[in-house]
């Protein structure tokens, strides 16, 4: 990001020369940037686990149990970070 745009890189500007590998980018996970991209991205969040129907959905679809599910796929969840409300005076608009 440059001044707070967000520019393409080209592939092999984040390659290291040495060993052809990508070069690891720490990205500050406490940052709002971060947590705006988080709400975006599809994945398992704590709350599909804290819904049951959900749950029985997502079991479904693998044909699995739910009890297997959530043995197979809790750990994905274990360390989400809390929500952040980007609303601090309207709590019904949810992050």
């Amino acid at each position: 990001m440059v001044h707070s745009v967000f520019r393409a890189l080209p592939f092999d500007s984040i390659l290291d020369r040495v060993s052809g590998r990508m070069r690891v980018r720490m990205v500050d996970i406490d940052s709002d940037r971060y947590m705006i991209a988080r709400r975006y991205m599809l994945r398992l969040r704590q709350d599909d686990f804290d819904d049951p129907s959900e749950l029985a959905k997502f079991a479904s679809v693998l044909g699995i149990t739910i009890e297997d599910f959530q043995a197979q796929f809790a750990y994905l969840v274990k360390n989400e970070p809390v929500p952040r409300s980007f609303f601090p005076d309207f709590p019904e608009v949810m992050t």
